[in-house]
């Protein structure tokens, strides 16, 4: 019965109707730190996908480089509403939980705003030195 169940749902979304967006990505953030000073600037560019299925359901995924901790990634899922997408995921590097809003811009490019937390509240070699962060960036299509 449960592997009825799970061949079901999968063939469901093997069959549904999704839009795969392909882009390129650049952050700028201000983050509370660990570190000797209370907030520090961050700087990345990542690419990733982003899947839309029929029913507005997100998932997307991003790799890339960043400064001050040289790589980063994202993973994430949410929904889109009236154009704008929703997003909550994780950051492997540096270790952070978040929150993201996309605003539809022409020619798929959308304006990022972005809230991170890092919810272990202790300097970590994850950490990235940052508790928590707030970040505005700029996605473009890469088609």
């Amino acid at each position: 019965m449960l592997f009825s169940t799970m061949s079901t749902g999968l063939g469901q979304v093997q069959n549904a109707q999704i839009e795969k967006i392909r882009y390129s990505e650049i952050n700028l953030g201000l983050a509370k730190t660990y570190d000797l000073v209370d907030y520090g600037l961050g700087l990345s560019y990542l690419r990733g996908e982003t899947y839309i299925f029929k029913n507005n359901f997100i998932f997307e995924w991003e790799i890339g480089m960043a400064l001050p901790t040289l790589a980063t990634g994202k993973l994430g899922f949410g929904l889109r509403i009236n154009k704008i997408n929703y997003t909550i995921g994780i950051r492997p590097y540096p270790s952070t939980t978040y929150f993201q809003v996309g605003f539809p811009g022409s020619k798929n490019r959308i304006l990022l705003i972005s809230f991170e937390y890092n919810p272990r509240k202790e300097f970590t070699n994850f950490s990235g030195l940052s508790n928590g962060n707030i970040n505005i960036g700029y996605r473009f299509s890469r088609e």
